[in-house]
């Protein structure tokens, strides 16, 4: 086809030649694109990922559920103990020569953690910065109370900086405050 043949197959043309066009303008020269349907591949991942999540939350829901009715049931427990020995020490009078009786510490129950996967290992690369920092917050935030403390963190964070410019971060770091100990 001619260049001519071409001009005539494609009618007048009204805007400017794209040379002498900015990017605003020449994305508004561009024709409109309508939304396309998703293909069924794209429909099957979509159905694939929706039904993933609702058994994730499914999961969670049960396990949180587990974890809140084994609670309650040791609070009745311990509610019931100690009825019990308010009510025991209040009908007989304790003698005087009596020693008083043991004090037993709280049995610490123990919560069960998220099961969060711990960061991977960090070598410095900025482009896996982002990735390395938000896990370490997920942790940080699934366990408040361990890493209440600094120096927790510090190390927690550190046990994933072994490679490349962050191992030697970590050793520059370990050596600085080894000396400052000494």
């Amino acid at each position: 086809m001619t260049t001519a043949a071409f001009g005539e197959w494609r009618g007048p043309r009204e805007e400017r030649d794209t040379p002498e066009m900015g990017m605003g303008e020449l994305w508004d020269a561009l024709p409109p694109l309508e939304p396309q349907p998703p293909t069924s591949q794209e429909a099957g991942l979509e159905q694939y990922v929706q039904t993933r999540i609702e058994q994730e939350q499914k999961r969670l829901h049960d396990l949180y559920e587990t974890q809140l009715r084994e609670a309650k049931e040791e609070v009745d427990e311990l509610l019931a103990k100690l009825r019990l020995a308010t009510s025991s020490s209040s009908t007989s009078a304790p003698a005087a020569s009596a020693p008083p009786p043991p004090t037993t510490q709280p049995k610490r129950v123990d919560r069960t953690r998220t099961a969060l996967q711990k960061p991977e290992n960090f070598d410095g690369d900025r482009k896996k910065y982002k990735a390395f920092r938000e896990a370490l917050m997920l942790n940080f935030e699934d366990d408040e109370e361990y890493f209440a403390d600094e120096r927790r963190k510090i190390a927690y964070v550190l046990s994933f900086m072994t490679g490349g410019a962050a191992a030697a971060f970590r050793t520059e770091w370990m050596e600085t405050k080894m000396a400052r100990r000494m």
